[in-house]
């Protein structure tokens, strides 16, 4: 009897530290997105198939269907943001990531899009195979997105022109070793390939 006690109190123990532990990780995953700014932390009921705000003011103050949340998502996001809701509350994944463009002009739908992370926690209660809601931690991108797309068209414009230019142009490290050449600097120096170890295993 005495060792069937203790089984039965270490068992409950290890739920006990395990559902802390779950609880914990939902916590501190919210609380770093409390502390930034931008954010929202959102409640998506798996029985009601709806979501609720818990912070910041996303979604209307009533919540918001599943259905209708598509319309605001958009067209070409909408797959991979089902896919994301499908991984986690089927139980596929304990958590799981997802970016996707949000219009932020509300039922208007004027495709003011904005660039959310999303960032799910499924929870569970004890017993339950599947979860019960999954908690969305979403940060606005859309700025850091902007600046990284535009740093890249910038730079593919002048690669463009430095591979086009009718003279022949090369960069070289502070050791004297080849960097890169444009096509003309290639035909110059005849080139027996793209990265001809001979220009490029060789310092000035």
């Amino acid at each position: 009897a005495f060792i069937f006690s203790w089984v039965v109190n270490r068992i409950s123990i290890l739920r006990i530290r395990k559902r802390v532990s779950e609880s914990k990780e939902i916590y501190d995953i919210m609380q770093h997105t409390l502390d930034l700014n931008d954010n929202y932390v959102l409640r998506l009921d798996l029985r009601e198939r709806c979501a609720y705000n818990l912070h910041g003011q996303m979604l209307p103050e009533s919540g918001i269907g599943y259905e209708n949340s598509l319309q605001y998502i958009h067209p070409e996001d909408r797959q991979a943001y089902h896919n994301f809701l499908i991984s986690l509350s089927r139980g596929q994944v304990r958590t799981a990531e997802c970016v996707f463009r949000w219009d932020a002009s509300g039922e208007h739908h004027a495709g003011k899009w904005r660039y959310m992370h999303d960032q799910g926690v499924a929870e569970y209660i004890e017993g339950q195979k599947l979860p019960t809601n999954i908690f969305c931690t979403l940060t606005d991108q859309t700025e850091r997105i902007i600046q990284e797309r535009e740093e890249q068209e910038l730079t593919d414009k002048y690669r463009k022109t430095f591979e086009q230019s009718l003279v022949g142009l090369a960069f070289y490290d502070k050791d004297g070793y080849l960097l890169t050449a444009n096509q003309k600097m290639r035909e110059i120096l005849k080139f027996q390939s793209e990265d001809d170890p001979y220009y490029y295993e060789t310092s000035r």
